[in-house]
């Protein structure tokens, strides 16, 4: 989730678990580590792709980050501690490390859990990356600096989370029997939630074949209509794919993926990330790649982002929900 969201869960751990014995610097110290998995960020400095394929990755393991613990904790607790409550420490930065991937993986982005031993994406489908009802109970916790209300917060927090990702699941469950009613064969199906809406879901599916649908879902009104975007068979879409970093987008895309191509001076290639997309342009995507064919091969690769009209978004949305 959002940097505010992670560094505070992570002094929200601190204060619930470690304040009353380790003072006010659990807290602090709890947000510093919950912070540090994203220094990863700095893999932005080695090229666009290998950001895409680092970030949420070793950083964010469950088996890297408890080791990292016994090191960061065992040096906060002589630096912090005065080499005194060791364990209390290690015990402190372990549950304010692993909290952050754990939470990560309740959005849609993926987070590489079992890194470097497996590139498998795990992303639940809970919560967006940003989510006010999730995260003000933490800040109010924090403020108030009592153990009681911390620990609360993070109950509710995991409840809510929890109860996000049923909803996803029961709208993959509605969206399948619609597609398979449809004609639609999938073999995945996805169920995002929206920032600010965590009451809609955007539908995403795919086949066999590397055909996608894609609609959207309500709590008054169910699953919409599931529009198909059927794969483009073209050598210049297959090219682009067949690339390293057309592997990376349709990695990290989860296969989630339509194409088009533009033929004028040069061959073009786009990758559409299909599982960011507004609800007001459920056809587009939000997230991009673009591929310069020539001769059948790619001679250049970047990724784009498109901008969203955040006006119709908003009025599609409250539509859409109310």
């Amino acid at each position: 989730m959002d940097t505010i969201t992670q560094g505070l869960l992570g002094a929200a751990v601190g204060q619930a678990g470690f304040a009353d014995r380790l003072g006010r610097r659990a807290v602090w110290f709890g947000a510093a580590c919950g912070l540090m998995p994203d220094f990863d960020v700095v893999m932005r400095a080695a090229g666009e792709w290998a950001s895409l394929v680092h970030h949420r990755g070793v950083t964010h393991s469950v088996l890297v980050l408890p080791v990292a613990s016994l090191v960061i904790g065992a040096v906060a607790s002589r630096i912090l501690g005065g080499g005194r409550e060791r364990f209390a420490w290690i015990h402190l930065t372990f549950w304010a490390l692993v909290t952050h991937p754990l939470l990560d993986v309740f959005t849609t982005y993926g987070t590489q859990l079992f890194a470097p031993f497996s590139d498998s994406r795990w992303a639940f489908d809970g919560v967006a990356i940003v989510d006010p009802i999730y995260t003000l109970p933490l800040a109010w916790a924090v403020w108030k600096k009592r153990a009681l209300t911390a620990r609360v917060a993070l109950a509710w927090g995991l409840v809510y989370l929890l109860l996000g990702t049923a909803i996803s699941a029961h709208v993959r469950t509605e969206a399948r029997a619609r597609l398979e009613a449809a004609g639609f064969q999938p073999v995945a199906v996805r169920a995002l939630v929206p920032i600010l809406f965590p009451m809609l879901r955007r539908v995403v599916a795919r086949d066999a074949d590397g055909n996608v649908a894609v609609g959207a879902w309500s709590w008054k009104g169910g699953v919409s209509d599931l529009l198909p975007i059927d794969r483009l068979d073209d050598l210049a879409v297959r090219a682009a794919e067949d690339s390293e970093e057309g592997r990376i987008f349709k990695w990290f895309a989860d296969d989630y993926v339509s194409a088009r191509v533009e033929r004028a001076d040069q061959t073009v290639v786009y990758l559409y990330d299909k599982r960011y997309a507004a609800f007001s342009d459920p056809y587009g995507a939000l997230f991009a790649a673009r591929f310069v064919i020539d001769e059948g091969r790619v001679v250049e690769a970047h990724r784009t982002r498109a901008r969203a009209d955040f006006g119709a978004e908003l009025d599609t949305c409250l539509d859409l929900a109310f």
